[in-house]
């Protein structure tokens, strides 16, 4: 697998890891934001009132729901890398990583819907950016986890040759 060895040319790995968690943590809650305020507020037909929407109206907010609290989850977990980051805990950065499957898959599945309903420029902003960025954050926290492994793995062995 690919691996860095700096978080955007100038900030170490472990540092990397922290401000992505923190990174991921405000944007998850503005998204999270942005679909509890369309469910409070739609923005549907003028003139239409709640009562009378069709089940496509109700399809859109219950679709909102799953991706507000699916938002909700992904706040949780990127506090994971943070504080995998700041206890250099494998444990915590793996945890982190194999969570991380649900978001990217489920951005890799709305890219690949935009591209099937017609690709505007509208979805490259919303799906392809975030799934770029969210990639390379996986990619800090992977390197970020090779590399605490690998230091655990010499301080085990020069502890073994001390003995000795």
């Amino acid at each position: 697998m690919v691996t860095v060895t700096f978080c955007c040319y100038f900030f170490s790995l472990r540092v990397g890891c922290i401000l992505s968690g923190l990174w991921l943590i405000i944007y998850y809650s503005a998204l999270a934001f942005v679909m509890y305020s369309e469910i409070i507020n739609p923005r549907f037909e003028k003139g239409k009132y709640w009562d009378t929407w069709g089940d496509d109206v109700s399809e859109d907010l219950e679709g909102y729901w799953v991706l507000g609290i699916a938002y909700l989850v992904m706040d949780f977990v990127s506090i994971f890398l943070i504080f995998g980051g700041i206890v250099k805990s494998i444990t915590l950065l793996s945890m982190f990583l194999v969570l991380q499957i649900v978001p990217v898959s489920v951005k890799v599945f709305f890219m690949l819907w935009a591209v099937f309903t017609g690709l505007e420029l509208e979805s490259v902003i919303t799906y392809l950016l975030p799934l770029i960025f969210l990639l390379y954050i996986d990619v800090v926290a992977y390197s970020y986890l090779q590399a605490v492994r690998f230091k655990k793995k010499r301080i085990f062995a020069s502890a073994i040759s001390i003995e000795y």
